[in-house]
């Protein structure tokens, strides 16, 4: 019985290891670090529905997709999203994955009040997140 939790231990731990996300370096704007700003905390609640709809483009190596959201409600602030998919040109195309994107954006959130950068540890896509005041061209308003 023992043997046996023991290997269901060692699997599950496995099987965690594999989905669990590694976030990369995160890289704040400016250096700085610190508490959150109203801006990027305001930025976090977009980061799966931006995540969503890019891990539904393949990107090629090399291309990008960016995105900007309107807040108005919460700090009359705007939110750019970029992924970027670091692989050579000519690589095969592939979508980045929505979930670790989603958490680096609001690792990055927490962390960097004037936006920052990440990628995951062995895979080429990087995360960008750049809070701001005023707003984006009418691409995304959420109140």
């Amino acid at each position: 019985m023992f043997f046996e939790y023991r290997k269901l231990l060692k699997f599950s731990t496995l099987a965690f290891t594999l989905v669990t996300p590694v976030v990369g370096q995160v890289t704040c704007f400016g250096n700085v670090t610190g508490p959150p700003s109203a801006e990027s905390l305001a930025c976090a609640q977009f980061a799966l529905p931006f995540c969503e709809t890019g891990g539904l483009i393949h990107l090629p190596g090399q291309g990008s997709s960016a995105r900007c959201f309107n807040n108005g409600t919460k700090c009359k602030c705007k939110c750019d999203f970029t992924i970027w998919n670091g692989a050579s040109v000519g690589s095969p195309l592939s979508p980045p994955n929505s979930a670790f994107c989603s958490e680096i954006l609001v690792e990055i959130a927490k962390i960097c009040p004037l936006g920052g950068q990440s990628g995951e540890f062995g895979l080429p896509f990087n995360y960008t997140l750049r809070p701001g005041t005023g707003s984006c061209l009418p691409d995304i308003t959420s109140d």
